[in-house]
C-alpha cells in the first residue's frame, strides 16, 4: 500500500517519535522476540493509511551505568516477502538498500531519530 506522505510518520517524523507509537500505529503480528525483552520485532500498519511497516526494537545492557542504550527501526514494506526478510536479519543488525525511520538513545548523549536512506 502507497501512502500520501500525510502519515505523521512522513510529515512530522520528530513528532511521532515523541509520541506512543500506538498513536499512530496497529500491531498487525508479532515476529519475535527475546525471553528477556531486550528486543522484539512488529508487523505494524499506519492507522490512517494502512501501509505496513516492520517494527524492530533492541536494547543493550549497559552494566556500568544502567542506562542501557535503545535502537528503533521502522521501515516500510511493500509485501509480505519484504516481511519476511526483514525478519530473518539479526537483532540490532543494519538495514541496507531502503529507506527507514530510526530512533537511537544512546546510553551517553541525546536521542537522534529520522529518516536514513540506505539505498544505493
Amino acid at each position: 500500500m502507497k501512502c500520501d506522505g500525510q502519515c505523521l510518520i512522513f510529515a512530522d517524523p520528530e513528532r511521532f517519535a515523541e509520541a506512543p507509537i500506538q498513536e499512530s500505529l496497529d500491531h498487525v503480528a508479532e515476529l519475535g522476540r527475546d525471553d528477556m525483552g531486550h528486543w522484539w520485532r512488529h508487523h505494524l500498519a499506519c492507522k490512517q493509511c494502512k501501509k505496513g511497516f516492520f517494527f524492530e526494537f533492541w536494547e543493550e545492557i549497559d552494566w556500568s551505568t544502567g542506562n542501557d542504550p535503545q535502537l528503533k527501526i521502522l521501515v516500510p514494506i511493500e509485501d509480505n516477502a519484504e516481511l519476511q526478510h526483514l525478519s530473518d536479519r539479526c537483532p540490532g543488525s543494519p538495514i541496507f538498500g531502503q529507506r527507514y525511520w530510526r530512533s537511537y538513545w544512546p546510553s551517553k548523549g541525546d536521542k537522534v531519530c529520522g529518516w536514513i536512506d540506505a539505498r544505493p
